[in-house]
This record gives C-alpha cells, sequence and structure tokens, in this order.
C-alpha cells in the first residue's frame, strides 16, 4: 500500500514537470512570433490588433491628397509624414497671423529636407486668396462744394456733419434765402466752430443771392418779423422809434442800439 502512494506522488510530479514544460515553449514561441512583428512595446501583447493596425498605417499613406500647407492638421502632418515639431513650427507660424505662399517659404519654416520636398511638392495646394477691397472713407478727399446749391448728402461727406445738421443746413439756408457769407455757417445750430472752420475749407459761395431788400420806413411789422435776423419784438421796437423819429434810416439803429452790431450787420442784407 505504501510503494502505491508513492508511485502516485510521483507520477503527479512528472505531470507538473511536463505542464511547466509546454508553458515554457508557449511563451517562447509567443515571444518570437512578437519579434517578427515588430510591434510597438504599448501593443506587443495584442498581435491581432498590432497587425491591424500595421496593415492601416499602410493603406492610409499610400493615399495622398492635396493639402494647404496653412492649414495642416495634426494627423494630414502624420500622413505626410511630418514630425510633431516640424507641426508645431508650422502652427507657430500661423499662429503669428502669417501665410505660407510658396514651397520655398514653407521649406525652412517646416525645416524639411530637400527629399521631402521631391516628394510632396506635387501635392501642394495654394488656392487665390481674394483681396478685400478697403472700404472708402467718405471723409477722406472731400470735395469742394458750394453751400448755396448743395444737398443734404453733400454737407454729410463733411466730418462732423450727420443727416441731422446737414438737414439743418439746407433749412436755414432757405430761410435766409442763399449764403451771403461763409461766417453765417456759425449761426446753424450745432454746428460747432471746428466743424464750421472744417467745411469753410470745402466749400464756396456760388451765386451770391439776390435778396430784394425792403426799405426800413416802408416795411410792415409782419414784413420785419418774418426777416431772418429779427423776432417780433425786435421788429415791433423798429416799428415804434420810426414812428417816433417819423423818418429813420438804416444806420440809425446803430445810433440807438436798437439791436448789437452782428444783427444789423446780418440785417443790411434785407433792409435800406
Amino acid at each position: 500500500m505504501k510503494s502505491n502512494g508513492l508511485g502516485g506522488i510521483k507520477h503527479e510530479k512528472l505531470k507538473a514537470i511536463l505542464f511547466l514544460f509546454i508553458l515554457l515553449l508557449g511563451l517562447a514561441f509567443t515571444k518570437r512570433l512578437l519579434r517578427s512583428q515588430k510591434t510597438t512595446p504599448w501593443l506587443s501583447e495584442d498581435v491581432p490588433t498590432q497587425i491591424v493596425v500595421n496593415l492601416l498605417k499602410q493603406e492610409t499613406k499610400e493615399t495622398i491628397y492635396p493639402f494647404n500647407p496653412n492649414f495642416i492638421s495634426d494627423y494630414r502632418g502624420y500622413i505626410i509624414e511630418l514630425t510633431p515639431a516640424q507641426i508645431d513650427r508650422i502652427h507657430a507660424f500661423r499662429a503669428e497671423g502669417k501665410w505660407i505662399n510658396s514651397i520655398a517659404q514653407f521649406q525652412p519654416i517646416a525645416q524639411v529636407d530637400a527629399k521631402w520636398i521631391e516628394k510632396y511638392r506635387p501635392y501642394f495646394s495654394f488656392p487665390k486668396r481674394k483681396s478685400t477691397p478697403k472700404p472708402k472713407n467718405r471723409f477722406s478727399t472731400p470735395k469742394i462744394i458750394n453751400i448755396n446749391a448743395a444737398s443734404v448728402a453733400h454737407f454729410q461727406a463733411i466730418r462732423g456733419i450727420g443727416p441731422v445738421l446737414s438737414e439743418r443746413i439746407v433749412k436755414y439756408r432757405k430761410r435766409l434765402g442763399g449764403f451771403s457769407a461763409l461766417d453765417q455757417l456759425l449761426e446753424v445750430y450745432g454746428l460747432s466752430p471746428e466743424v464750421v472752420q472744417r467745411l469753410q475749407k470745402n466749400a464756396q459761395l456760388g451765386a451770391v443771392p439776390k435778396i430784394e431788400r425792403l426799405s426800413i420806413n416802408d416795411a410792415s411789422l409782419q414784413e420785419l418779423s418774418a426777416l431772418p435776423y429779427l423776432n417780433w419784438k425786435e421788429a415791433k421796437q423798429i416799428v415804434a422809434f420810426r414812428t417816433q423819429q417819423q423818418k429813420m434810416v438804416f444806420n440809425d439803429l446803430k445810433k440807438y442800439a436798437i439791436l448789437d452790431s452782428l444783427k444789423i450787420e446780418r440785417l443790411a442784407l434785407y433792409l435800406y
């Protein structure tokens, strides 16, 4: 009975040794197969996957499409055999807002050799970029305008004069019967002296309006108050003064200081 027990133990030991031997042979075969496939360390334990990846790489690299070097992605760069450092140099150049416009310009930027250039030269594509015309500045070269004939649009060509002010100039010109002097522009409400000065540099009177002047002694109260430089109260003062004096001349307005000197100067265009 004892001899049979020892024999059973020996038989089990032989089976274990044989299993270990077969396992070692399997490991050796697997290692040799991995070396034959030349896999990377991180895929060395997955032989079927690595084989598929290698086939995909080979197929992809055989299909090269035309490319614009200004828009090379990491994936596209890999396909055309650019290193990560070369791709980074291209991206850094573009990040500065610059454009690659030729193969000769591309080579020193990416730092590729002549052999690479010869291989991929046929695939470079440089689409012609349409030049965007610069917007015209309507204030750049204002033309000389005739302020007695200019339209609303003409006045808006002067920097500082928008739609509201241009309309106001035209309305005031109509009230005056036409500008008789360039400095009358200062009387337009809202026009600053700087804008008037700019307008005067690019304006001319053109034909001075012919204004039919009224007699200061014969004009009615309504006619006087309708003049551009007189209001109703001032017109009444003139009528009262001429009634008291029975007759007056235009210069009497200065003598009795009924109006300020500027108004008197302007009224000379309408009264005598």
